[in-house]
């Protein structure tokens, strides 16, 4: 099983050089996330991730298996991808619900299969293996753990974290650019539109967003994460 995760950090010292610093510290945090419900296949997901009828204590693996090639990056980086957001001031936030540091990141797909205009569309179960220049195809993202509707910074304010400062994402401004909610699986509803060469890319954006008031936050490291993969459905 591969997992990938997106990374948002607040300065590149967090993220690169004091990653061992914080391995330990984080351990207990990532852990949920670490023994992950969801088995990606070829980094494709295109059924509900939990089943609402399975008990609490039941753990899901889904996959897919199709004849497609495509290969999905985030910002050119195929595993393991770290969005840097920027240092901001504390001052930036006044009330709850403020965001700031809006960072964008590139969805995109390559070397997808591109057929000649004929042949069945689909294989029977709801699978695009034939795909065509101009067809869509969907971002899906699962948060390994949220604050509200957010991803949740899991760095603690005893480790260094800011204190209820979280991650926000974006959708692209195709889609309206608003606010994804974490609570449920996010399916990009064919974000990807394909082109001649069997590529598409999405633009995404991450911020920080404040779940209290100015006098309830503190200052300190943020890190949250996600998985993410496709739809071809």
């Amino acid at each position: 099983m591969q997992i990938c995760q997106l990374t948002a950090c607040n300065c590149r010292d967090c993220c690169i050089n004091h990653e061992m610093e914080f391995a330990m510290k984080l351990t207990k945090a990532l852990m949920p996330a670490a023994i992950a419900c969801a088995l990606f296949s070829g980094n494709t997901l295109a059924v509900d991730l939990v089943p609402p009828a399975y008990s609490d204590n039941t753990v899901t693996f889904l996959g897919q298996v199709t004849d497609q090639t495509c290969v999905m990056t985030i910002n050119g980086q195929e595993i393991k991808p770290v969005v840097l957001l920027p240092t901001v001031p504390r001052s930036d936030f006044s009330s709850k619900g403020d965001t700031t540091g809006e960072t964008e990141f590139v969805v995109a797909v390559s070397g997808c299969t591109i057929s000649e205009p004929s042949g069945t569309r689909a294989d029977g179960d709801g699978v695009n293996d034939i795909l065509y220049s101009g067809d869509a195809i969907s971002t899906v993202f699962v948060a390994h753990e949220i604050a509200d509707t957010n991803l949740l910074n899991v760095i603690t304010p005893d480790a260094g974290g800011a204190k209820n400062v979280h991650i926000d994402i974006l959708t692209p401004e195709a889609k309206g650019k608003s606010t994804i909610d974490f609570s449920k699986r996010y399916h990009g509803d064919g974000d990807l539109v394909l082109d001649a060469q069997g590529n598409a890319s999405a633009v995404y954006t991450a911020q920080y967003i404040a779940h209290e008031a100015f006098d309830e936050l503190s200052s300190g490291y943020v890190r949250a994460s996600m998985q993410y993969a496709l739809s071809y459905d």
